[in-house]
């Protein structure tokens, strides 16, 4: 009958793709033989992974492409906000190539002794952005001065994504995020604190560096409480809430004592502002021990080896005391110290 037909055909064209699949298989696996006896020849090698990439870039660019379609103005106005505070903030640095803190100074010798195997130079501090700059020196050739000089302008097109990610986490409408961004670039408020906070964007100092981390790790706990996700193991349901969105809150989180502490303190106030409106979730015993144990690693991971630098001998930085003594209110934090790395 037509039913016991259709069964047939399908079953016998389902079988052809399988011995299709296996002899693809078969191929890609002479193909990688070939190439590690040395066999296959160099042309035609490059060939096959020229191929391989143009093929990737094709499908990865259609996916970008059929997602920016449907929201082409949203991300046409997003790449117009943010190539506009890159070339703003960018300005000094093209134009009066200097560093414009007398901070960023201290921070290069850091990171010079880093360089030549002295980690710590001048007492316990973050090393997380002194890592990231030596690591685009090591691997890539290039000057510290010239990482120095324009890793703002990198670090602030992150930023204003990170914080444009996490605003759309909590606004409803799409362009509310846009306009926040805007208005933080083109409002003029008259302050000597407050140019002097939107001056140091455009320097390449730890406290700036670690704002993309400070919205991401707001995003992703939000994220996080929304989330219903157990993970199997041995075929049972874990009882507390793990996913990926947890992992990179932990990342996040720990990425902020790493750079700067008082970034950690900008993370904390920005998710105790998420944990007022999601308290119920937090509480949850799903999602309170999970959201712990991710708080400790976290520390743990960050602090570990400064405190192994402090445990070999290696004396706290100077700048650590006097941000102890602003917390305390025992100083103000207009008072200059001898060792100022903010």
């Amino acid at each position: 009958d037509s039913f016991s037909m259709t069964t047939i055909l399908s079953w016998f064209q389902g079988s052809l793709s399988s011995e299709e699949c296996l002899g693809q298989g078969k191929e890609k696996r002479k193909k990688i033989k070939y190439f590690v006896t040395g066999t296959l020849g160099i042309k035609q090698c490059l060939l096959q992974c020229s191929q391989a990439i143009v093929s990737a870039l094709k499908r990865a660019l259609g996916v970008v492409w059929k997602f920016y379609k449907q929201h082409w103005l949203e991300y046409t106005l997003l790449a117009v906000t943010v190539i506009y505070g890159m070339i703003y903030f960018s300005w000094g640095a093209f134009h009066d190539p200097s560093y414009a803190f007398s901070d960023a100074y201290t921070h290069h010798s850091w990171i010079y002794q880093l360089a030549q195997g002295v980690p710590f130079s001048s007492g316990i501090y973050p090393e997380g952005m002194h890592c990231f700059v030596y690591a685009v020196y090591a691997l890539f050739g290039v000057r510290l001065y010239s990482c120095m000089l324009f890793l703002p302008v990198i670090n602030l097109a992150s930023t204003l994504l990170a914080a444009y990610c996490f605003m759309k986490e909590i606004f409803k409408w799409r362009y509310s995020a846009i306009l926040a961004l805007l208005v933080l670039l083109t409002l003029n408020i008259p302050g000597r604190y407050i140019i002097i906070s939107i001056a140091r964007m455009q320097c390449a100092l730890p406290q700036e560096f670690a704002f993309p981390q400070v919205f991401l790790c707001a995003m992703f706990l939000l994220r996080y409480l929304k989330s219903d996700k157990h993970i199997m193991r041995k075929g049972k349901e874990s009882k507390g809430c793990w996913d990926e969105n947890l992992l990179v809150f932990i990342l996040a989180f720990s990425a902020t004592i790493a750079v700067h502490f008082y970034a950690t303190f900008m993370a904390f106030y920005l998710c105790l502002g998420i944990a007022i409106f999601c308290w119920r979730n937090i509480f949850k015993r799903t999602h309170f021990f999970p959201l712990v144990t991710a708080v400790i690693l976290g520390v743990l991971i960050a602090a570990f080896p400064m405190v192994t630098g402090f445990a070999s001998g290696i004396r706290l930085q100077g700048s650590l005391y006097w941000g102890m003594s602003v917390i305390q209110g025992s100083i103000s934090d207009s008072d200059e110290t001898v060792d100022d790395a903010t």
